[in-house]
């Protein structure tokens, strides 16, 4: 934004929301792993989904929308 622009402002609106929707991101990811009983790895897996665009989508298809397993 700042190089196409021509100006800076769009950089001090669209960095904040950046940091806050990424850092609320991984907040939930926590929460989720935590009251949900995940192992590290689909931890770590929707984790890294964070600094990936778009990511959440991803993990929210390959990971979380997963069937819960069965407790017999």
């Amino acid at each position: 934004m700042k190089r196409t622009g021509g100006t800076a402002a769009g950089v001090k609106v669209k960095g904040p929301v950046t940091v806050s929707s990424s850092s609320h991101y991984v907040l939930l990811v926590i929460l989720v792993a935590s009251d949900e009983k995940w192992r590290l790895k689909r931890t770590v897996l929707a984790l890294l989904c964070a600094v990936i665009p778009l990511g959440g989508f991803i993990a929210d298809r390959r990971l979380i929308d997963q069937p819960a397993p069965a407790l017999a």
